[in-house]
């Protein structure tokens, strides 16, 4: 009875937190816009007043280049962290066998 009612407040309590850090964890998509769009505002401010000039123009091209890398290694890292610590802190329930390292004997004696 008593530990049932317990056992029922912190699953209550463990579901609530789980929909707040899920939205959390969604609004870092917004930022990541927000991320982009400075990152091509410093592009486009560092190509100059006319970015259709030739000078202008690489720069653009270069800059644009360098977001996509830089865009590309955040997302790189954000799909690792959910592959590894959201996905598998889900399903990974750690009651195996406990690791021993292998002792390696030699046959000879070194002098």
């Amino acid at each position: 009875g008593y530990i049932q009612y317990i056992q029922n407040l912190f699953e209550c309590i463990e579901y609530i937190l789980s929909y707040f850090s899920n939205t959390v964890s969604f609004l870092r998509v917004g930022a990541f816009v927000i991320v982009h769009a400075s990152m091509m505002m410093v592009v486009f401010t560092l190509a100059g007043e006319n970015p259709t000039s030739p000078v202008g123009l690489i720069v653009v091209a270069i800059g644009n280049v360098v977001v996509i890398a830089l865009e590309g290694l955040l997302t790189g890292i954000q799909g690792l962290r959910l592959e590894f610590y959201e996905m598998f802190s889900r399903f990974y329930e750690g009651d195996g066998k406990p690791y021993k390292a292998i002792e390696l004997k030699s046959k000879s004696k070194i002098k």
